[in-house]
């Protein structure tokens, strides 16, 4: 028996609802603490590229391999297709293209858009993974 066609899939909304939390108003708000940060030990500009790009990415992958504070907000979960927890592998699988800081923009963009159409991102299907009602 199929696992996807066992699970409720997740709205496009709290979809939605999670993406906002997750990948504009968590990295925001540790965007300005980090900036203040680095105005206050006064961080060279390399360093702080650096330390940004290595949050996003852990971030990134933490929010997909451990949990999401917007999904959970809004109770759903992501999973793979076939029912198992997603690991550090799909994550960075699943994100690579908003990990790279000249695509990641345009990586966000996309996403945004996909989500809003299919309630589904890009990287759902690459990734194989799934976001379900808990």
């Amino acid at each position: 028996m199929d696992p996807v066609a066992e699970v409720k899939r997740a709205t496009k909304g709290k979809r939605f609802a999670a993406a906002l939390v997750d990948l504009l108003l968590i990295p925001l708000v540790a965007g300005i603490v980090l900036g203040l940060l680095f105005v206050a030990v006064k961080a060279d500009e390399a360093v702080r590229m650096i330390i940004m790009v290595a949050f996003n990415v852990a971030w990134l992958i933490i929010r997909d391999a451990v949990g999401s504070p917007g999904r959970a907000m809004v109770g759903i979960r992501l999973q793979k297709t076939d029912g198992t927890p997603v690991g550090v592998g799909t994550a960075l699988a699943r994100n690579i293209h908003l990990m790279i800081p000249l695509v990641l923009l345009l990586g966000y963009l996309v996403e945004f858009i996909a989500l809003l159409a299919t309630g589904e991102r890009l990287a759902d299907r690459w990734a194989h993974t799934i976001v379900v009602e808990k």
